[in-house]
This record gives structure tokens, C-alpha cells and sequence, in this order.
């Protein structure tokens, strides 16, 4: 090993860490981003018909799963914040003529990542009927989903302050962080027996966390900043999102436009 004037060894000039370091570097490569395990456009596609659609006459279930998957989506949120969302007092507020909705998780809920003196998460969600209106938009919704589901609970909802209620009972309780968990699962799975049932092995072992993982990564595709997109899903750590959330969604914004528009990841996209 050669050593420096000043008594340390040369790192730069020394063969044999060299070869030691581009070993590494070749068992190690930079993680690339890996692809989504489900087809993005074949979901959209399907939540727009039937059993989705239409949404006011659909059954509860069908209801349910596509209001939990577009505010999921729509806000990027993990399961237990989607959870512990709530409708009392100022936990959910209407803008003007529905453009938006404000959510907000319970006083007692504390997310991952988040600090003592941090405010209790909030979620804007952006109407979608005046950005495409002659592309079916609404179909697409978040708000127009969110507003259709509260109206038609609202009879058997009694006290209940949660979001989300589960299906099953007399009892209208909120739904359990697992149920929605499956919801979520579900609705993909759904939408893959309608759209593509040939295709209904790409859906096997699909997980709800990663539908956080494909809005924020459809946001950046579409150049929206980094640094918005970590703050909308309350990621603190680029590098994390880099290494274990970021899809890569080139195979979904290549060829044709599907002339759809979606709410993702606190954004309105065209796709």
C-alpha cells in the first residue's frame, strides 16, 4: 500500500482497493426501479363500468371498494391513515361548489414518520369533473366517489365518526385496518376479472401498500417535483422512496393516450 506524505494511505492510487471497491460495485449495482406487479390503465379502465359503475346504484361493496381505492390513490396514504380518517367537526371539509375535500385522520392518530408537535395529517382531494368533461371524468372521481358514498350512509351511520364503514352487521363500525387493507386488494382484483381475466395471475400476491407506491411514482412520471410528491405522501427520506417505492411506470405513458384523468398523489393527471 502507498502512503501519503502526511502519513495515510492512498486510497486513489492503491490497486488493490480498487479492485476491491469495483467488486463490490459489480455484485451491488444501483437497484433500478422495478416495474408495478399490476397494469395501471386495465384498473382505470375497469373502475369505470359496471360493478362500479353507476355508482349511485351499484351495490354497497362494489361502492365501497372504488370510494376507499380512489382516495387511497387519490391522497397516496398508507392503510392506517386511510383508517383513521374521520367526517366529525373539522376532520372533512367540502370547497365551494365540491372542487375539493379536506381530510383529516383523528386527533389520536399519529402517522409513521410524524413528530409529536406536527399537526394531525391533512389530504386535499381535487374534483375531476371540470378537467375532461367530455372524457367521463367523474367516473374517475375522488370526490364525486367520496360525496356519493357519504350520501348513502349516512341513514345507517348513526354516531359512527370513521370514514370508511365495514360492510358486515347491524352495528355500523368503522372498518378495520385490515378490511380496508383487503378492499384495496380486492378492487384490483376485481378490476383485473372484468378487464382481463387472462391476465388474473399478475394480480397474485398484489399488496395494498402498493398502491401508495404507483400514484406517487404516476406523479413524478408525469414530472410533477420530487420533493411535493414525498411531502403529499409524507415520506422524509428521498432515498427510501427511491430505493423501495419508485415504479417504473415508462410501459403506462408510452403509445396512446388512454384519454383518461386521474387524482393521484395529491395531483390531476391525463394518462
Amino acid at each position: 500500500m502507498t502512503v501519503k506524505c502526511g502519513g495515510g494511505p492512498d486510497h486513489a492510487i492503491d490497486t488493490t482497493i480498487q479492485a476491491l471497491l469495483q467488486s463490490l460495485s459489480s455484485r451491488a449495482p444501483p437497484k433500478r426501479p422495478s416495474m408495478p406487479k399490476w397494469n395501471l390503465n386495465i384498473v382505470l379502465r375497469a373502475l369505470c363500468n359496471p360493478p362500479f359503475e353507476p355508482l349511485a346504484e351499484t351495490d354497497a361493496l362494489h361502492r365501497s371498494y372504488k370510494t376507499a381505492f380512489l382516495v387511497a390513490w387519490g391522497t397516496a396514504s398508507r392503510v392506517s391513515e386511510l383508517h383513521a380518517l374521520c367526517m366529525d367537526g373539522d376532520h372533512l371539509k367540502w370547497g365551494k361548489d365540491g372542487a375539493w375535500v379536506d381530510l383529516t385522520a383523528g386527533m389520536e392518530f399519529m402517522a409513521k414518520n410524524q413528530r409529536a408537535q406536527h399537526p394531525p395529517r391533512r389530504f386535499r382531494l381535487q374534483a375531476l369533473e371540470q378537467r375532461n368533461p367530455e372524457g367521463g371524468a367523474e367516473l374517475l372521481c375522488p370526490v364525486r366517489a367520496l360525496r356519493t358514498y357519504l350520501d348513502l350512509t349516512k341513514a345507517t351511520r348513526g354516531e359512527q365518526t370513521r370514514l370508511f364503514l365495514r360492510l358486515k352487521g347491524s352495528n355500523q363500525a368503522g372498518a378495520s385496518l385490515q378490511t380496508l387493507a383487503r378492499w384495496l386488494r380486492e378492487t384490483v382484483r376485481i378490476c383485473y376479472e372484468v378487464e382481463a381475466p387472462q391476465l388474473m395471475a399478475d394480480v397474485d400476491g398484489c399488496h395494498a401498500h402498493e398502491l401508495r407506491a404507483v400514484a406517487a411514482s404516476l406523479a413524478v412520471a408525469h414530472h410533477k417535483p420530487v420533493k411535493d410528491v414525498m411531502k403529499a405522501a409524507f415520506w422524509r427520506n428521498e432515498s427510501c422512496f427511491s430505493t423501495f417505492y419508485l415504479k417504473d411506470m415508462a410501459k403506462f405513458q408510452s403509445g396512446s393516450p388512454t384519454g383518461l384523468s386521474t387524482f393521484a398523489a395529491g395531483y390531476s393527471l391525463d394518462i
